[in-house]
């Protein structure tokens, strides 16, 4: 059920006037419930249970990667230091690959010692939940591609290619009410 609201005023501009309309649209839900993640749940490379309710006030970044990609594989630790630099209360860092298995993606994580939850994506939950993401951010293009949310769920930011730490930090500290 839709609500809407029309607020109507008129505004002068040197004798004449003209009729301001303001169309409000709000969902029932989006009045009544604060979460807006969609409900997702995911296992990541190392066999963890992930669910949307971990990124419940929390910034989110969100990496899709590959690891056939260079500038993916550069960003990684990238995103493993960004984790460790704002700890999990404040900041959840997670990635879904592309890569061509699950068995190529695990062990990569494994090998490369990914600190960051990272899922497959290519198929199964993962896939499900990148293409969720695409309804609100828009076609994924390219890898990597970062997308990050603010505490609310809403997205903020969305870059592809390479960030270093610096660059991601600067982003990432006004959506937590800090200065660097």
């Amino acid at each position: 059920m839709n609500v809407k609201h029309v607020l109507r005023n008129r505004i002068w501009f040197g004798g004449s006037s003209i009729t301001l309309f303001l169309v409000l649209v709000l969902s029932q839900s989006a009045l009544s419930d604060p979460q807006v993640w969609p409900t997702w749940s995911v296992e990541t490379a190392t066999g963890q249970g992930f669910h949307s309710k971990q990124l419940d006030g929390k910034v989110a970044v969100i990496s899709i990667w590959g690891s056939w990609c260079p500038s993916c594989r550069k960003q990684l630790p990238v995103l493993n230091r960004l984790q460790e630099t704002f700890g999990a209360n404040d900041v959840q860092v997670i990635g879904f690959s592309l890569d061509r298995s699950e068995d190529t993606h695990r062990s990569f994580v494994e090998e490369n010692h990914i600190g960051v939850p990272s899922v497959f994506a290519r198929s199964g939950a993962g896939l499900k939940v990148v293409r969720m993401l695409q309804e609100g951010a828009g076609t994924l293009e390219a890898v990597p591609t970062l997308l990050i949310y603010d505490r609310q769920g809403h997205l903020v930011h969305r870059m592809v290619g390479f960030f270093n730490t610096k660059q991601l930090e600067e982003l990432v500290f006004p959506l937590l009410g800090k200065e660097k």
